[in-house]
C-alpha cells in the first residue's frame, strides 16, 4: 500500500482502494480455479463498480 502524507488543509485528500482479489487473492485457494470461474468472479465484481 502506498501512502502520501499531506497536510490536513489539502483539498485533494482521498484514499484510493483497489480490489486485488482476482490477481492475489486466487493464489491462497488449496486447489487451482478454473479459468471460467475466475472469469465470471471478475464479471461479477466489475459489476458492482469496482476497479478492476
Amino acid at each position: 500500500m502506498n501512502r502520501r502524507h499531506n497536510s490536513s488543509s489539502s483539498k485533494n485528500n482521498f484514499v484510493r482502494i483497489f480490489e486485488v482479489g482476482p490477481r492475489d487473492g486466487l493464489q491462497n485457494e488449496k486447489v487451482q480455479v478454473p479459468t471460467p470461474i475466475k472469469v465470471e468472479f471478475i464479471n461479477r465484481l466489475s459489476r458492482t463498480g469496482l476497479k478492476l
